[in-house]
């Protein structure tokens, strides 16, 4: 819902991959990222960032910020997709 849940949760739970929505209420996911990557517990953790709108600005700052951008087109299995590539460490484009 906010920023400083997606902290909390990520914080509780020290996910392998943690999805973020460019666009949240409090700070955007971009700052989100900023913020995960500076703790030592998320060094290894593949951060996604997520948007609906196409911005070729978010991919440039998700590559930076992040591990990768993927577009919300409301199909889930892309999502899965990207994850298992992620997880079996095959290369993201």
């Amino acid at each position: 819902n906010n920023h400083n849940q997606a902290v909390d949760t990520a914080l509780k739970f020290l996910p392998d991959i943690i999805i973020i929505d460019l666009f949240m209420p409090g700070r955007n996911g971009f700052q989100l990222a900023k913020e995960l990557k500076n703790f030592d517990l998320f060094k290894n953790t593949k951060i996604v960032i997520s948007s609906s709108l196409d911005y070729q600005h978010a991919k440039l700052y998700s590559n930076i910020l992040a591990d990768t951008y993927i577009e919300k087109t409301g199909d889930s299995q892309e999502i899965i997709d990207l994850c298992e590539k992620i997880i079996n460490k095959k290369e993201i484009k």
